[in-house]
């Protein structure tokens, strides 16, 4: 096949000058896109120095992250997390970024974590509750160039292509849609074919993907009980030249973004092998 792939990176902050800086090493390393973290402190000043810095380095902002749990049992705290997605889609408008993404959470989460292998995780009730949240914070990207991305995770009720699709298709606004993490999806039977499992993964979630996220996945062989690791991509069982082949294949521009590494050397390390599986399948890799 032929097509070319949009390769961004999540970068560690490094310096005082932390978006100059991460806008350098990206380039260097061949990235051509980033994730963004936000703040409720910034100035419309600064965002608009962070936008100039990206666009001057000629590297494409494709991900403004709002994870938070976005079903907390805690009303008080929900509406606070709802409120937080409203102004990291206001943010990213003005960093001209088409993309918020989180994760949807659960009310038996408890401490700071977004999650919980409970019972209520998969209710009718949190589903219910979900559904009317992510139909509330898709409607404040109406009159913007920004959608809002479920990530799934299968400690949420975003657990299966299925789910994820029923849910989009529930809400019903053109807004919502999907960052397509594999990973996070990945149970013991889909580990032996990861290839299978990600053309699923796009025959019924393929409309409404506008982003990836890389890494890999590994089956820990010294835990007596079953144990998935996350690793760098080229390290585990993840199936990139399947992951990159479904990516192209969509109707338009969808960004990879390498996300979790904490070493430059690392990134490049992801960024050299995706290059070479999207070399293997006919792709280019955008710099």
């Amino acid at each position: 096949m032929t097509g070319q792939l949009i390769l961004s990176a999540a970068p560690p902050f490094r310096t005082d000058d932390p978006y100059r800086d991460m806008a350098s090493r990206l380039n260097a390393m061949g990235y051509s896109g980033v994730m963004m973290g936000w703040s409720r402190d910034w100035s419309d000043e600064y965002i608009k120095e962070i936008r100039s810095i990206f666009e001057d380095a000629g590297i494409g902002i494709h991900e403004v992250g709002a994870y938070c749990n976005l079903a907390h049992r805690d009303e008080n705290v929900r509406r606070n997390n709802v409120d937080d997605a409203r102004a990291a889609i206001a943010v990213a408008e003005k960093l001209s970024c088409s993309n918020v993404a989180s994760v949807v959470g659960s009310p038996a989460a408890v401490q700071d974590i977004h999650w919980a292998l409970e019972p209520e995780t998969y209710s009718q009730r949190t589903w219910d509750l979900i559904r009317k949240i992510l139909a509330e914070i898709v409607s404040f990207t109406e009159g913007t160039n920004v959608k809002f991305l479920i990530e799934p995770y299968m400690l949420t009720c975003m657990n299966s292509p299925q789910a994820i699709r029923k849910m989009i298709e529930e809400v019903g606004h053109p807004n919502l849609g999907v960052l397509m993490d594999v990973v996070n999806l990945i149970r013991f039977e889909h580990y032996l074919d990861t290839g299978a499992f990600i053309d699923e993964c796009f025959d019924v979630l393929g409309d409404f993907i506008h982003l990836c996220h890389a890494k890999d996945i590994l089956c820990d062989p010294h835990n007596d009980l079953l144990t998935f690791k996350e690793v760098t991509p080229g390290d585990g069982v993840m199936d990139y030249g399947s992951f990159i082949r479904n990516i192209v294949g969509l109707d338009r521009p969808v960004p990879l973004m390498v996300e979790h590494l904490a070493e430059d050397s690392e990134l490049v390390r992801a960024h050299n092998y995706i290059c070479e599986q999207a070399g293997a399948v006919g792709v280019k890799v955008l710099s």
